[in-house]
């Protein structure tokens, strides 16, 4: 016989399942939205919409990626630094993340 209590825990973790995947699905969203706008007259808002993706999830180490690169294609280096990171932190075998880290670096731009 199932006693109140496991049925209560069953409709727990039934919803925390179930708010987990709609929280991915707007994570996904907002950076999905942000790589299709990721061009030079709109770079302002995909950082608008990774910003909004890290939001829901800061370590989404993708979305921190995509920012730092939308930043740095602005010329943004110090805060394109701070981005890759971030996402050096969730992804530390990020080849490009490393490389245009080291190259934020070089530019003389940047000071």
């Amino acid at each position: 016989m199932i006693s109140k209590i496991q049925i209560v825990v069953t409709i727990l973790l039934f919803l925390l399942i179930s708010g987990s995947l709609v929280l991915a699905e707007s994570v996904e969203e907002w950076y999905k939205q942000g790589l299709w706008v990721i061009r030079p007259e709109e770079y302002e808002e995909a950082i608008m919409c990774y910003d909004k993706a890290l939001d829901i999830n800061p370590k989404y180490a993708n979305a921190w990626y995509n920012k730092g690169l939308a930043l740095y294609k602005q010329k943004k280096y110090e805060k394109a630094i701070m981005c890759y990171a971030k996402d050096l932190d969730f992804n530390h075998y990020d080849a490009d993340a490393w490389y245009i880290w080291g190259a934020c670096f070089l530019l003389p731009e940047k000071i």
